[in-house]
């Protein structure tokens, strides 16, 4: 199989694995959610209760009822009833109901009216002895206020309460108000709430409360009774965040362990290869040709049967891919070692094979010129000359690559003095004008300073001018005009440009102007050097910290440029 298959097989495992896992966490968490929340709703209301819940509250056995202290706090807690009925309409038990309905089921439909709501459930109904459960509450405000009407003087704006009928309005935390009928409060009795006559009226809507009033006109007056609803029609958000908080535990949990579970897989099938593959290629990019090891030094990848480790498998064509290009590195690598050493060794015996023929041209320049032998004097001094030429051409040669070997291996040392450019400058044009006919050039040296002091080894940074002005020289035709400019760059870099109206360089040769042995084409002689001037100058600058960049057009001239560091 291959490693985009893979892929999507392993991707497809593990979406398959997370959506079973969150499904089953998310229909657990809808069954405590649906469990908890009809149990806020109950505690708010008994009337909300489904049959199982009170079959589970009211037992039956042989026809003995049991009624659990849950269902009694809960009814207590509401200030309601219950009233529990056999399939004959006969009461058999019952829970804080009032005198008048301890009778039969006949003698709550007669006191319907009296309150203002109930609920019935049919249970057991599969049983011999089926049940009849009845829920209700009495209206508080409704008896409150014919007590206190029975009290009422109309003619005074004074409520006139007896103290007991003051205890009982303030246990059930009640309020009375006295208010003429267009809505001017004149009394109130324990107005904790400090309600104005218009939110009075808004009581009666509010299932938060129980309203009754009383109005007469003869007095124009109307007695209004308000008490707290114990009965709750919906679930308050406190109270529903409360009992969810088992079950969003539950989830937060759950949801927990799947981040941990799905991190701890991800890792292994993805992310921990992924990692050795990257601690493998840093290893190749520090030249270590072998595959990542663990603490202990052992193979990560395979196991000691050779085989490939499991959690790797994924990512095989990768693996394999890596070990051979570390194969192939380390034979390279191994290869141009074996290069270098045969390079060293050809630059050694090329040193030693040129100084000796030179020691034969130096010892065949003082024969010719003994008196032993009858030379005319022009053969003479042809053949001095000749010899001449050669040998330092020769020695030249030898020194060349010394020098760029040394360069190379970073074994040249540089010893840096304070110098002033522009005379060391001055100084190498002259020297430069000397050598050739003294109006075969132009020369022009600008600075924006008249002394520029800057620090550089004196020998090597003279070997880099000496190549360049020289190169301007042997590679133009006589009348070139030669500038030579020097500028400092925020007082930290400095400049140094020497450009020519010569005849300039093609591509090619711009291109590989810095290589060793390489002669352009575009010169006026193609024998003359070692082919190691500019490949020597650039490492010299790159020696001193700085860098060089030439630009040439053909037939146009040729631009070099340096920047060097003020130290």
């Amino acid at each position: 199989m291959s490693i985009h298959r893979r892929f999507i097989t392993q991707f497809l495992l593990q979406l398959f694995f997370y959506f079973i896992f969150i499904s089953f966490i998310l229909l657990t968490f809808t069954v405590f959610f649906g469990y908890y929340l009809s149990k806020a709703e109950i505690e708010g209301n008994v009337g909300k209760a489904d049959e199982l819940f009170l079959e589970d509250q009211i037992q039956l056995n042989n026809g003995h009822v049991t009624i659990q202290s849950e269902l009694k706090e809960l009814v207590k807690k509401q200030s309601g009833w219950l009233l529990i009925f056999d399939n004959k309409g006969q009461l058999i038990k019952h829970l804080y109901s009032p005198k008048e309905l301890e009778m039969n089921f006949s003698a709550l439909i007669d006191h319907k009216e009296d309150y203002d709501r109930y609920y019935s459930w049919q249970l057991y109904n599969d049983s011999e002895q089926p049940l009849i459960v009845m829920f209700g509450q009495r209206n508080k405000a409704e008896k409150l206020i014919d007590e206190i009407a029975s009290h009422m003087n109309w003619t005074t704006d004074e409520l006139q309460l007896p103290r007991d009928l003051q205890h009982e309005v303030m246990s059930v935390d009640g309020s009375v108000f006295l208010s003429t009928l267009d809505g001017t409060v004149l009394n109130t009795f324990n107005n904790e709430q400090r309600l104005s006559i218009k939110e009075l009226y808004q009581l009666g809507n509010n299932n938060s409360f129980l309203t009754k009033s009383i109005s007469n006109q003869e007095s124009n007056k109307t007695l209004i009774v308000s008490v707290p609803n114990p009965i709750k029609e919906d679930v308050e958000a406190t109270t529903f965040i409360y009992h969810l908080k088992y079950p969003l535990i539950a989830l937060l949990i759950a949801l927990l362990l799947t981040f941990i579970i799905s991190g701890f897989l991800y890792s292994r099938k993805f992310a921990s290869p992924v990692t050795t593959v990257i601690q493998w290629i840093e290893n190749l990019g520090n030249k270590q040709y072998t595959s990542p090891t663990n603490i202990r030094h052992q193979q990560k990848l395979y196991n000691k049967s050779g085989v490939i480790k499991h959690k790797y498998r994924l990512y095989k064509e990768v693996m394999e891919t890596l070990s051979a290009v570390t194969i192939q590195l380390e034979e390279n690598e191994k290869m141009r070692k074996k290069q270098a050493k045969t390079r060293e060794d050809w630059i050694s015996g090329l040193s030693h094979d040129l100084k000796t023929p030179l020691s034969s041209i130096v010892g065949y320049t003082k024969m010719l010129n003994s008196d032993q032998y009858q030379w005319s004097l022009d053969e003479k001094k042809h053949f001095i000359d000749t010899i001449d030429e050669k040998s330092h051409y020769m020695m030249e040669l030898i020194e060349d690559l010394t020098l760029t070997y040394r360069l190379q291996n970073n074994s040249l040392p540089i010893i840096e003095e304070s110098i002033e450019l522009n005379e060391t400058i001055r100084r190498t044009i002259i020297q430069t004008m000397n050598m050739q006919d003294e109006y075969a050039y132009t020369f022009d040296l600008q600075s924006e300073t008249k002394q520029l002091i800057i620090s550089l080894d004196p020998k090597w940074f003279q070997r880099i001018l000496d190549n360049l002005i020289m190169n301007a020289v042997k590679y133009n035709p006589k009348g070139t005009t030669i500038t030579i400019t020097t500028q400092t760059l925020e007082e930290r870099l400095v400049i140094i440009t020497i450009e020519d109206n010569g005849i300039g360089m093609d591509d090619e040769t711009l291109d590989n102007l810095f290589d060793r042995y390489y002669r352009g084409t575009n010169t006026t002689d193609s024998s003359t050097g070692t082919g190691l001037g500019m490949a020597i100058t650039k490492q010299l600058v790159k020696l001193h910290g700085g860098s060089i960049k030439v630009h040439s057009d053909v037939g146009v001239g040729t631009k070099v440029r340096i920047i060097l560091p003020i130290n």
